[in-house]
């Protein structure tokens, strides 16, 4: 990740942080993505530097989880069409937060809500990521004067 701006290299930390949550609940995704992360490559073999990118992380997944041949992609194309899928719509903590702190019930006050949460969370991803630079930076300075 060395090679990416500052920018880039905090969304790239940001997605590698999405992809980790998301995936969370997914046994195989969550290994792969925990195996990166700790800088086991896919054959199992020890990679020099832990995994810190989140598009490799995802490059990683789609080449792992993508159809390979125009059989497999009819199979799961027969599979979906015979599935019926039932939208719900239950309340989600997100809009539990901003109802909750919105000052009125109209469009205006849950906008201006969702737009106070929306800073709070780029502000914290912010935070994060001058923390995690600054972390990089340390720990490539130590490694390079083997501290």
């Amino acid at each position: 990740m060395t090679n990416l701006k500052p920018a880039q290299q905090l969304r790239s930390a940001r997605l590698l942080a999405i992809l980790t949550q998301a995936f969370a609940e997914y046994p195989r995704a969550h290994k792969i993505l925990q195996a990166y992360s700790e800088g086991i490559g896919m054959d199992g073999s020890f990679q020099a530097v832990r995994g810190t990118s989140g598009f490799e992380a995802l490059r990683l997944l789609a080449k792992e989880f993508s159809l390979r041949s125009r059989a497999e992609a009819a199979f799961f194309r027969s599979e979906f069409m015979s599935k019926t899928f039932k939208a719900q719509s239950g309340p989600t903590q997100i809009s539990d937060l901003v109802r909750l702190h919105a000052s009125g019930e109209g469009y205006t006050d849950y906008r201006t809500a969702a737009l106070k949460f929306e800073q709070q969370q780029q502000r914290l991803f912010q935070e994060l990521g001058a923390a995690w630079c600054s972390w990089v930076r340390k720990t490539s300075a130590c490694l390079g004067r083997r501290c």
